[in-house]
């Protein structure tokens, strides 16, 4: 039940990230913008990895792990708060809705 719940989460964030960096993001850059993440997200992995044997076996596995998810939860939880993206996201909305421009994004 907790892998599903786990995969359910990952998917449901997967998602709506793709769709905020696309909402977000001008065209002319957007893989350029994809990329970079990508890089930063994947690139950090090989350090995670050699890190998380020495630390489990310091620690335990199950304090390693229960950090982890809450610095994963803290991190997502984060962007929430950002005011500049829900401010630049909000104005795209009104921007699209408004009767006075077409219904494109600039």
């Amino acid at each position: 039940m907790a892998t599903m719940m786990s995969g359910l989460a990952m998917e449901v964030q997967a998602v709506i990230f793709a769709t905020a960096m696309q909402a977000s993001v001008p065209p002319e850059v957007l893989s350029r913008v994809a990329s970079i993440d990508l890089l930063g997200s994947e690139g950090g992995q090989p350090a995670g990895y050699a890190l998380a044997g020495p630390a489990g076996a310091a620690v335990g596995a199950h304090v390693v792990l229960a950090a982890g998810a809450i610095g994963m939860f803290v991190a997502a939880a984060a962007f929430t708060l950002l005011r500049p993206l829900r401010v630049r996201c909000q104005s795209r909305k009104n921007m699209a809705s408004s009767p006075t421009r077409p219904n494109t994004l600039p």
